[in-house]
Parts: C-alpha cells; structure tokens; sequence
C-alpha cells in the first residue's frame, strides 16, 4: 500500500492537493483510489500497517482557502493540522478523514509507528507560527514535538506535549515497540537553519510505564552536519540509526 499527495488538476491551485492510494498485489499496482476527495488542501502523508489495514495521517488545512488567496506559506500556517484516515484492506476502503488537533498553531510532519495493537504518531507543532520556509531564511527553529497513541480504535493517549524548543525543521524519526519508544532527531544546536555544521543527532526515550520522556541526548559531536537520521529494529529487536553527515566539503556531503 502506498499514499501520495495528487494535485487534482480540475480544482482550482489553491484547493486542489489530494491524497491518493494504491495497493501493490505483487505483479501490479491497483487503480488509485481517493484517500480525500475535497476542497481542503492536504499534503505529507505518512503511512503506517495496522491489523487488518493501515492508518495515514497527514498535515491537512483546517478549512478550504476561499476569497483572497494567501500569497506566503505563512499565511496558512495557523490552519495546517494533523489529521488521520483508517484504510481497510478486505474492502480496499478509507474512512473519511478526522482531524487529530484543532489549535490556531502550525502542526506539521506527522510520523507514526505500530506495534501489534498500538500506533503511535508524532509531529511537530510551531509554537508561534514562523517556521523558515526556505533554507536561507534566518528565522530561528523552536518546535514542539507532540505524540499520541492509539490502541484499536481509540486514543489512549491524546495530543501530549514530548518535548519542547526542539531545534529541527526534520521528520520526526522514531521506533515504537507497545512497550518503549526511541525519538531521535537533528538538532541545529544555535537554533539557525542557515548554518549547518553544528547540527547534531539527539535522542530521548519514553517507556508506557512512564509519563515523560527522557531528556535529550546528545548522540554525536563534531563539527559536521549530521542530518536526515532514519531508524529500524532488526530481528532481534535491537534498534538501529542510519544518517547522513557531511564531508568538509559541505556541497559534497
């Protein structure tokens, strides 16, 4: 199964980003069908397997753009929300979207997890709604990151605050095994996306038995961009990191 964003030429620009499914049986893909089908835009889908399916959860617009169409990415920023859709597979079928938040802030970047009977999700909230939109822009990064987790089909855990005055403009990457969870992330350590070579990886914990989760780590330290970090567990449930860090020459990373 895979999710993607379709820009639906028959809708006007500013209403017309949709997401789109298709299931591979393993000689072809499927005909796409429609995860939205609407006038509110959607975009960064994020796929996760579940029992008997699988859940999407995406940054979607809290309402459809009308009258005077934003001329910045910010301008929208206070509408963007994270929002989910069940997929079925006996009935190649979604459920209709639902919202997870409902705030005046820009929650973006959504990531999510399973275990046998859990899915966990998290994502990263703006906490003032200026986020750097390009990678020259001088705005400083202090995000939120939030988490919720799922046990069949209810939130177990609401909309919770992980961490704060995290400084990254990345995914959130994590690992989720129903009993502890591994967050890592790039942490731009002056907080300014237009220098590179002082972001480190960091990383923070949390187990189902606690309520927080942990301070963060600090995993590497040196004078080179490490960046993009991904995450899997092997056979034997031990987690692993895999990244991206820079040479000297830092157009040849």
């Amino acid at each position: 199964l895979n999710v993607w964003v379709h820009d639906d030429g028959s809708k006007p620009q500013h209403q017309s980003l949709e997401l789109r499914s298709s299931v591979w049986d393993g000689a072809q893909w499927s005909a796409p069908i429609s995860v939205t089908n609407d006038l509110v835009m959607d975009q960064q889908p994020a796929l996760v397997a579940t029992a008997g399916g699988a859940m999407a959860f995406w940054t979607r617009l809290n309402s459809i753009i009308t009258g005077t169409v934003p001329t910045t990415p910010t301008q929208v920023f206070p509408q963007m929300e994270i929002a989910y859709a069940t997929y079925t597979t006996t009935s190649n079928t979604w459920s209709a979207p639902q919202y997870l938040t409902s705030n005046a802030l820009m929650d973006f970047l959504p990531s999510a997890r399973s275990a046998p009977t859990q899915t966990m999700v998290m994502w990263l909230r703006d906490p003032d709604n200026n986020f750097p939109t390009f990678p020259t822009d001088a705005i400083a990064l202090n995000e939120d990151v939030y988490y919720a987790l799922r046990a069949g089909t209810a939130w177990v855990i609401s909309p919770t605050l992980a961490l704060s005055g995290i400084a990254t403009s990345e995914q959130p990457q994590f690992l989720y095994n129903g009993r502890w969870a591994l967050l890592v992330w790039s942490q731009d350590t002056d907080g300014n996306p237009t220098t590179t070579a002082d972001t480190q990886l960091t990383y923070s914990t949390w187990t189902v038995t606690g309520t927080n989760w942990s301070a963060p780590q600090v995993i590497t330290t040196n004078a080179v961009a490490d960046l993009s970090p991904r995450r899997a567990f092997d056979s034997a449930g031990l987690a692993h990191l895999l990244w991206s860090q820079e040479t000297a020459d830092t157009d040849n990373p």
